[in-house]
């Protein structure tokens, strides 16, 4: 059969690339990186790219009204299509976020297919630590189901005929600024190194350990809200592996979240919403005790979420109560202020909105 001049084009390029190599997609120092925002669709969200040959800072504002996303991304160009199929998936390494962060921040790492004349992406969450310090994940191909911002039942992406890359922030209200240091395709997750996947270790408190988990449930519910529970999982999974390593907190409240995250490792975050659930089980009984009161029954969660693996996480430690409502009044300050590693809201209603609206969805 013969071959069009785009898919001829894609198979020498394979050919060049050695077999089992890391194939760098991002390039950094060539051109064709581009902001493209929610402004295409109406949308006031901005985004701002500094490019070098080691990496790409992207930072900018979302709003909620009319779009809510921004994205930085390369075309390859109508020769550039690239064939993947031998490689496994992408390692995505990105600097952690700010120490003074409130809450991790999720993107969407989008390949773009030529079959479909789309993109399709897979989440994963930037959490915050010392200054320096990195974090990598694999994110294996079949993880790239999600179409962003468009509709394509039982879809999936075809890594023979990738023809770009991007990285989309979505529906995370006020000001985002992160730094995206390689995105590599790799023939095995062997390729990636140990480290991948380890969270940067954060010295912090018990009251901010509240407050990350309150700005996660925020951030996590309103994108479950929005159709992306792998978002929501991403967060969530995150959040839960900061407070695991954190250091002069609460050993229960870690001891609960190591439980969680050694429960949801069986659930792929990109593929359904089991993990979601079982972090956001682990969150409600830490915030529960930080209140002095009992967890939630598990009847409030989903099968997948039941169990007594936080009744005896919780067992034998206790945790000291924290004035919860000032918390709560700190917290929402710091985020309608918007101040950089934070993130605004339009009205201060809408963080009980978003966990109202949350809570809902757990009792049906």
């Amino acid at each position: 059969m013969a071959r069009s001049p785009r898919s001829l084009v894609g198979y020498i390029w394979c050919l060049v690339v050695a077999e089992g190599a890391v194939v760098d997609l991002a390039e950094w120092s060539s051109a064709g990186w581009f902001v493209q925002n929610d402004g295409v669709m109406g949308g006031r969200s901005s985004g701002n790219l500094q490019v070098s040959d080691s990496g790409a800072r992207f930072e900018g504002s979302i709003n909620l009204d009319g779009g809510g996303f921004a994205s930085f991304r390369r075309d390859f160009g109508w020769f550039g299509e690239r064939n993947l199929r031998d490689y496994a998936g992408l390692w995505v390494e990105v600097d952690a976020l700010a120490e003074s962060s409130l809450a991790p921040v999720a993107i969407h790492v989008e390949l773009d297919d030529a079959s479909e004349r789309s993109g399709f992406g897979a989440a994963m969450a930037i959490p915050p630590g010392p200054a320096g310090s990195t974090y990598s994940v694999f994110l294996p191909f079949s993880w790239f189901r999600k179409q962003l911002l468009r509709s394509c039942r039982n879809c999936i992406l075809n890594p023979g005929r990738v023809t770009g890359v991007g990285i989309v922030v979505l529906y995370q209200e006020g000001f985002f600024s992160f730094r995206v240091r390689k995105i590599y395709a790799v023939s095995s997750e062997s390729e990636v190194p140990s480290s991948a996947g380890r969270m940067p270790t954060l010295t912090t408190s018990d009251s901010d350990v509240w407050k990350m988990i309150r700005a996660s449930i925020l951030r996590g519910s309103y994108a479950w809200n929005q159709g992306y529970p792998e978002q929501c999982g991403a967060l969530y999974n995150s959040t839960a592996f900061v407070i695991s390593s954190a250091r002069n907190i609460s050993e229960t409240v870690q001891s609960v979240a190591r439980a969680a995250t050694s429960y949801a490792e069986q659930f792929p975050l990109n593929l359904g919403n089991n993990a979601a659930w079982i972090y956001r089980r682990s969150f409600d009984a830490i915030s529960a005790a930080y209140d002095g009161s009992a967890p939630p029954p598990e009847s409030r969660y989903p099968q997948v979420a039941h169990g007594d693996w936080v009744r005896t996480a919780m067992s034998g430690g206790s945790v000291q109560p924290l004035p919860v409502s000032d918390l709560a009044n700190e917290l929402q300050q710091q985020m309608v202020s918007g101040a950089p590693g934070q993130f605004a809201l339009r009205s201060l209603g809408l963080l009980f909105v978003g966990c109202m609206h949350f809570l809902v969805s757990l009792a049906d």
